[in-house]
C-alpha cells in the first residue's frame, strides 16, 4: 500500500498547490489582469492600463475605475471607464472572448502628441475603420455604452465636448451630439449584423433652424470597391450666421466670411457618389498629384433668394446648378448656365447728383450677369487646372444709360502646387449707351501670366474700325513692387473719336469744348519703371505726337496743326525737350499763318505743374509777323500772367481790308509792341503801340452820297474827309489798349498832306477810335464802318 499512499500524498499536495495558486490569483486578479491586458494592448499604442477594483458575481466581472493611456495616430488618448460589467461563459472563455460588455459611463480625452510621440499615417484602410471591424477586434460579442463623453482641445481656452451612446449586438447603433457656439451637431450611425450598408445622418441645428443636414450610405461590391452615397441640404442664412460665430471665436480664419454686412438667403442641395478601393494613400486624394483611384460624381442646386453686401449690392437672385466629376487626372467641376441679377445703389457710384439726373439713374440700378454657356474648372494633369467661361454677358444700368460687356470669354490656367502661378485670357465686347446715345462697339482683350514672385499682363482696347487703340503691358515683382509698364494709345482718326466722345462728355460733365475736327491723328507712348510701391520711387517717360489736326474750336478755325511733346517724372513732370506746336493756319477773326510755339515744364517739385515756361512764339499776320522776343513764365496758379509780343512788317493795306466798308484803302508798313495780360479767362492789352515805318504811306477814302450829305452837317468833318480823300502820311502812330470787356481803344496820330489841299500843306491831326473786339473776332470783320468811327472821334 505504500505506493498508493505516496500517490495520494502527491495528488493532495498538487491540489493544495492549485488551491493556493487559485486563492493567490483571486486576490491578485486586478494586478494579474492589468499586467496581462497591458501586454496585449501594448502593440496597439497603449502605454498604460490600470483598474482599481475587480469583483465577480457568478459569470459577471465588475471592473471599477478602469483607466487607459495610449498614443495613436499622433494623438494622446486618455480613457476612463467608471463601471464596466463583463459577462462571460466557459465556452466564450475557451474562445478567449466575452459574451458582453456594458459600460455605464465613459470619458475620453484627446490631445495632439508632441513631436516624436507618433507618426502621421499616410494610408487608410477603410475596412479596418468600419465600426463593425473595430468592434470585431474587441474580445466581446456584444458591447453597450450607456453614456460617453469625448473632450478635444480646440485651443488653449476652448474644448470641444461630444456626448453619445453606443450599442452593438445584432446591429450597430451609434449616436453623437455636441454643441459649439450656438449650434448643435448630431450624428447617428447604424449598420446591420453584416456591417453593411453603413448608414449615417449628420445634422446641424441652431435656434431651431436646420443649418445643414446630410445622409450617407456606405456599401461595397464584389470588386472590393467601396461606394459612398452622400446627400444633403444647406440653409444659407443659418450656415452664414454660424460660420460668423465660429470666426469670432477664432476657430475659423476671418477671410472665410467676407464681411459682417454680407447676407445671403436661400438653400442648396447636393448629392455625391464616391467609389474607391479599400486602401487609400495620399496620391489617391484630389489635388495631391499621382494617379488617383478615387472616382467621384456629384451634382447640386443652389436657390439664392437674395444677396446683400453692405450698401454695395442688394436684392441679388440666382438659380445655380453644378456637377462634379473626379477620376484619376481627369476631373471637372461644371457650373451650368445661370442668370444672376442684383441692384447697385447709385450713391456708391461716385457720380454727382447732376450726373445721376442726366443719366436718369436714381435709387438703385440693375446689374445682370448672364452665363450663356457652362463655366467649367477642369484638371489638365498633375497640379494643372483650367477655368473656362466661354460666353457670358454683363449689363449695368437702365435701358437709357447702361454699360454692357458682351460675349465675355475667360480662360485661365492654374497650378495648385504653386498658388501664385496662373495664366489668364479675357476677351469681351464693350458697349456704352448714355441717354440712348450709343458709342461704337469696343473690343477688350486682357492676358495675364503669374509666376511665384512676378506678374505680367497685357491689356488691349480698340474699336472695330481701329480708330482708337489702347495697349497697356506690364511686369511686376509682387513682393518688392519693382516693375516696368508700357502704355500706347493711337488714334489715326481723331475726328471720329471726338465726334463720339465730346457729346457724351458735354452731357455728362455739363460742358465740353465745341471742337469739330475734320482731320487729325494721335500717338501717345509712356514708359513707367517702379522701384517699389511708393509713387516717389517711380520713373516715368512719355512722348505725345499729334499730326494733321484740322478743324474748329468754337468759332476759331485751324488747319494742319502738329504737336510734339516728351516729358518725364511722375509726381513732378518736366519736359525732356521743349514742347513744339505748329499750326499752318489759325483764324481768330484775324488770320494767322505759320504759327509756332515752344514751351517747357521746369520740373521743380515746389512748383509742380503750376509753372510753364514759354520759350518762343511766332506767327505770320498781315504779311508780317508777331513774335515773342524773349522767354516768359506762365504761372497757372496766379490770378494774372503777362507776356510781351513784338509786331514786325505788318501791311496796313491788309489791316484796312478787314473793314466792311470797301471805299477805303491804305498803304504802309507797321511795327510795334503788344503787352498782353491774361486774367479771369481773357486777354487784355495795356500801353501797346503801333507805328508806321519810313517813308510812310497813304490813305484814300472815297465818299459816297450818304457820306457827302453827312459832311455838309459839319465843317470840321468835311475838312477831315476831304483830307482823307488822298492823304499821304509820313507819321502814323497809335496807342493800343484792350480792357476786360473786350473794348479796344486806338489813339491815332497822323502827320502828312493831301496834294490837292492848299498845295500839299502838311497837316497834323489825332483820332480816337473805340470798338468792341468780340464782334470783330466773331464775324471776322469790324461791325461798324470807319466813317462812323471818324465821326465819333471828331465830335
Amino acid at each position: 500500500m505504500k505506493p498508493v499512499r505516496i500517490f495520494l500524498a502527491v495528488i493532495l499536495l498538487l491540489l493544495l498547490s492549485l488551491l493556493g495558486a487559485g486563492v493567490y490569483a483571486w486576490f491578485q486578479l486586478p494586478a494579474l489582469l492589468t499586467t496581462h491586458l497591458s501586454t496585449l494592448l501594448s502593440p496597439h499604442g497603449v502605454q498604460s492600463f490600470s483598474v482599481a477594483e475587480i469583483t465577480r458575481n457568478g459569470s459577471r466581472l465588475e471592473l471599477y475605475d478602469l483607466r487607459v493611456a495610449a498614443n495613436r495616430n499622433g494623438q494622446k488618448i486618455s480613457l476612463e471607464l467608471e463601471t464596466t460589467s463583463l459577462d462571460f461563459s466557459w465556452r466564450s472563455l475557451l474562445q478567449a472572448r466575452l459574451d458582453s460588455a456594458f459600460i455605464d459611463r465613459a470619458q475620453i480625452s484627446l490631445a495632439p502628441a508632441t513631436a516624436g510621440d507618433g507618426t502621421e499615417e499616410t494610408a487608410l484602410r477603410i475596412s479596418e475603420l468600419l465600426p463593425s471591424s473595430l468592434l470585431q477586434q474587441l474580445p466581446v460579442n456584444k458591447i453597450e455604452v450607456g453614456s460617453w463623453q469625448l473632450n478635444y482641445p480646440l485651443s488653449e481656452d476652448q474644448t470641444l465636448v461630444l456626448t453619445g451612446q453606443l450599442f452593438s449586438a445584432e446591429e450597430l447603433r451609434f449616436k453623437l451630439e455636441t454643441s459649439l457656439h450656438g449650434a448643435t451637431t448630431s450624428l447617428a450611425v447604424s449598420a446591420p449584423p453584416s456591417g453593411l450598408p453603413l448608414s449615417a445622418t449628420l445634422a446641424i441645428t441652431a435656434a431651431d433652424l436646420t443649418v445643414a443636414e446630410t445622409t450617407m450610405e456606405l456599401t461595397s461590391d464584389q470588386s472590393e470597391l467601396w461606394q459612398w452615397n452622400i446627400k444633403g441640404i444647406i440653409n444659407h442664412p443659418a450656415m452664414l450666421s454660424w460660420v460668423a460665430r465660429l470666426t469670432e471665436a477664432e476657430l475659423l480664419p476671418p477671410e472665410l466670411v467676407p464681411t459682417s454686412q454680407f447676407a445671403v438667403g436661400g438653400s442648396s442641395g447636393f448629392e455625391f457618389d464616391i467609389r474607391h478601393p479599400d486602401l487609400l494613400q495620399s496620391p489617391d486624394f484630389p489635388l495631391q498629384g499621382g494617379t488617383s483611384r478615387v472616382v467621384a460624381t456629384g451634382q447640386g442646386h443652389s436657390a439664392i433668394s437674395h444677396i446683400t453686401l453692405g450698401e454695395t449690392i442688394s436684392g441679388a437672385t440666382a438659380e445655380l446648378d453644378w456637377s462634379l466629376n473626379y477620376a484619376a487626372d481627369i476631373s471637372q467641376l461644371v457650373l451650368s448656365a445661370f442668370d444672376f441679377q442684383a441692384a447697385l445703389p447709385v450713391a456708391e457710384l461716385g457720380l454727382s447728383p447732376a450726373q445721376l439726373e442726366w443719366l436718369q439713374w436714381s435709387g438703385e440700378i440693375p446689374l445682370r450677369w448672364q452665363s450663356l454657356q457652362a463655366i467649367s474648372l477642369s484638371q489638365l494633369g498633375t497640379h494643372r487646372w483650367q477655368l473656362s467661361s466661354p460666353e457670358s454677358n454683363l449689363r449695368i444700368g437702365t435701358g437709357s444709360s447702361e454699360l454692357r460687356l458682351n460675349n465675355i470669354e475667360l480662360q485661365s490656367l492654374l497650378n495648385v502646387a504653386d498658388a501664385t502661378a496662373a495664366n489668364s485670357e479675357l476677351r469681351a465686347g464693350l458697349m456704352l449707351s448714355l441717354r440712348q446715345q450709343k458709342l461704337p462697339l469696343l473690343s477688350l482683350e486682357l492676358s495675364q501670366q503669374s509666376k511665384r514672385s512676378s506678374q505680367a499682363f497685357h491689356l488691349r482696347i480698340a474699336d472695330i474700325t481701329e480708330s482708337l487703340r489702347l495697349e497697356l503691358a506690364g511686369l511686376l515683382e509682387i513682393e518688392t513692387g519693382v516693375g516696368q509698364y508700357q502704355l500706347n494709345v493711337t488714334s489715326p482718326d481723331l475726328p471720329w473719336l471726338t465726334s463720339m466722345m465730346l457729346p457724351i462728355w458735354r452731357e455728362l460733365m455739363g460742358s465740353a469744348p465745341r471742337l469739330v475736327l475734320a482731320e487729325g491723328a494721335l500717338s501717345l507712348h509712356s514708359d513707367l519703371l517702379s522701384e517699389g510701391f511708393s509713387a516717389p520711387q517711380w520713373q516715368h517717360q512719355s512722348t505725345l505726337e499729334i499730326a494733321n489736326l484740322t478743324g474748329t474750336w468754337d468759332d476759331y478755325l485751324f488747319e494742319n496743326g502738329t504737336l510734339s511733346a516728351a516729358w518725364s517724372g511722375w509726381e513732378n513732370p518736366k519736359t525732356n525737350a521743349p514742347v513744339r506746336l505748329a499750326i499752318d493756319r489759325l483764324n481768330l477773326g484775324i488770320e494767322l499763318n505759320q504759327v509756332t510755339a515752344q514751351l517747357s515744364l521746369p520740373g521743380n517739385p515746389e512748383l509742380a505743374l503750376t509753372r510753364i515756361r514759354l520759350e518762343s512764339f511766332s506767327a505770320d499776320v498781315f504779311s508780317g509777323r508777331v513774335i515773342m522776343p524773349e522767354p516768359s513764365e506762365w504761372n497757372l496758379g496766379a490770378e494774372r500772367n503777362a507776356l510781351r509780343l513784338r509786331a514786325e512788317n505788318l501791311q496796313l493795306s491788309e489791316i484796312v481790308a478787314l473793314q466792311q466798308n470797301q471805299d477805303i484803302s491804305a498803304g504802309g508798313v507797321l511795327e510795334g509792341e503788344i503787352p498782353l495780360q491774361f486774367s479771369a479767362g481773357r486777354f487784355t492789352i495795356g500801353n501797346g503801340y503801333l507805328q508806321a515805318l519810313a517813308p510812310g504811306g497813304s490813305i484814300r477814302y472815297a465818299l459816297d452820297e450818304s457820306s457827302k450829305a453827312l459832311a455838309e452837317t459839319s465843317e470840321q468833318l468835311r475838312l477831315a474827309l476831304d483830307l482823307l480823300n488822298d492823304f499821304h502820311y509820313q507819321v502814323l502812330a497809335s496807342t493800343v489798349d484792350l480792357d476786360q470787356n473786350g473794348q479796344l481803344r486806338l489813339g491815332l496820330s497822323l502827320t502828312g498832306s493831301n496834294p490837292s489841299y492848299e498845295n500839299g500843306r502838311q497837316v497834323n491831326f489825332n483820332i480816337n477810335l473805340e470798338q468792341n473786339l468780340d464782334p470783330l473776332l466773331q464775324s471776322l470783320r469790324l461791325s461798324d464802318s470807319l466813317l462812323q468811327k471818324l465821326e465819333d472821334g471828331l465830335r
